[in-house]
């Protein structure tokens, strides 16, 4: 479980740390007492953060302001508030925070939130949301056939629809079960279950075909004796 804590409050930031790195299983990404550098890191990094602890009264930007644009950026994310004002909560929820944790909080009740993240976080889910353009997707992952990526953002199709997204292939690659999705190339995710025809291609490779696809999918070099040993390809 990978967190981020971002709070003008020195003292309140190494509380977080304290509990934050030794609970088992979690990890501490980083720490800021400035929400404008913690937007810069987010823009990169939104997709590998599974938890963001968030104060709400900061300079330059709020809490809440940042959160729903963090929520764009990886709609999975967990976001915690963790403040001194009760007043903020409905607003909170309104962008489906995880959690409102109120400051000066017990060690059993950090103790506690840690515990939930661990459980949703280990939870398998068959679902994954998608931001696409001002719009978040919810896809069932049986329904994603290939991810191709298309310079610094990639594009889903699925068994109906084709979606243009800001993730990144490698990002994809961290998010989807590796007994589903196979990276066949350095442009490709395919879901091993939509494979239709395995069409032999130049120089000793292969063409993928796919169910509801219309993209042939090749095979790079590189991973032609894992692919064959996939399929029983002789």
């Amino acid at each position: 479980m990978k967190c981020v804590v971002v709070d003008d409050e020195f003292p309140a930031r190494e509380e977080l740390k304290y509990f934050i790195e030794k609970f088992p299983g979690a990890e501490l990404l980083q720490e800021f007492g400035d929400p404008l550098d913690a937007f810069d890191y987010l823009q990169e990094h939104a997709t590998e953060v599974d938890t963001l602890f968030l104060d709400i009264d900061m300079p330059e930007l709020n809490g809440l302001n940042l959160g729903k644009i963090i929520r764009k950026l990886n709609p999975g994310m967990k976001i915690v508030f963790v403040t001194a004002y009760r007043e903020y909560a409905v607003d909170a929820f309104e962008i489906q925070a995880f959690d409102y944790l109120l400051k000066p909080y017990s060690e059993s009740r950090i103790e506690k939130l840690l515990s939930r993240l661990s459980v949703e976080k280990k939870q398998v889910s068959n679902k994954i949301s998608i931001s696409v353009g001002e719009k978040i997707m919810v896809l069932n992952l049986e329904d994603i056939v290939v991810v191709e990526a298309d310079k610094k953002e990639t594009r889903v199709y699925t068994s109906k629809e084709c979606y243009l997204t800001k993730m990144k292939i490698s990002e994809w690659e961290e998010q989807l079960p590796e007994t589903q999705f196979y990276r066949c190339h350095r442009s490709y995710l395919v879901n091993l279950g939509k494979v239709r025809e395995i069409e032999p291609w130049f120089n000793n490779s292969y063409m993928i075909h796919m169910e509801n696809c219309p993209v042939k999918i090749p095979v790079s070099r590189n991973n032609m004796k894992e692919f064959k040993s996939l399929f029983q390809v002789k």
